[in-house]
């Protein structure tokens, strides 16, 4: 069974107006990779990337950590041991580990979304893959060209949603140190 015929998948589906090829590469390459640990910044009401992450981590055995700063949605997601949840802005928390996957899908503010790009790509190891939601918004691309124009080097485009809302996917190239934001 492919994810997109999952239940929870369909449904997800319909009421997110994902494209499904977009499911498929968010449970499929965490797959391809055995990514034994992905981190995702936000969760949202619906949690749909955690699902389908969390379905692809059965495949690997890995782990899911979640960054959340909306208390409801920590509360209305905790419990899986395979979901570490951490309530908290991902601006303050400090990662102490290096993921397969990152995730962004927070307040798709530019200088949000810039921080995050600067302070998670160190923690994607080398061949990891960065999926940023809501890539259509002008505040989310002005951060991500902003970030690949300072770094030219560091994340190569592999997937760009054809439809709204839009998800990217970049893959990691090489490791370098990153300039400061100053």
């Amino acid at each position: 069974m492919s994810i997109i015929d999952d239940p929870v998948v369909v449904d997800l589906i319909k009421k997110t107006h994902l494209y499904p090829f977009a499911f498929m590469l968010m449970y499929d390459l965490p797959i391809q990779t055995n990514a034994q640990r992905i981190l995702e910044l936000g969760i949202g009401s619906e949690a749909f990337s955690s699902y389908v992450f969390l379905k692809a981590l059965e495949q690997t055995g890995g782990t899911l950590t979640s960054v959340e700063i909306k208390h409801e949605f920590v509360e209305k997601f905790k419990g899986n041991p395979k979901w570490n949840i951490i309530e908290a802005d991902d601006r303050i928390w400090k990662p102490v580990e290096t993921y397969d996957v990152l995730m962004l899908d927070t307040s798709h503010q530019d200088i949000h979304t810039l921080i995050e790009l600067y302070k998670f790509i160190p923690h994607l190891k080398d061949g990891g893959y960065l999926f940023i939601h809501d890539t259509e918004l002008p505040s989310v691309q002005m951060a991500i060209n902003e970030f690949i124009k300072d770094q030219p080097n560091i994340l190569t485009h592999r997937y760009e949603e054809p439809h709204i809302p839009r998800m990217s996917i970049y893959e990691k190239l090489t490791t370098v140190t990153l300039h400061s934001l100053g």
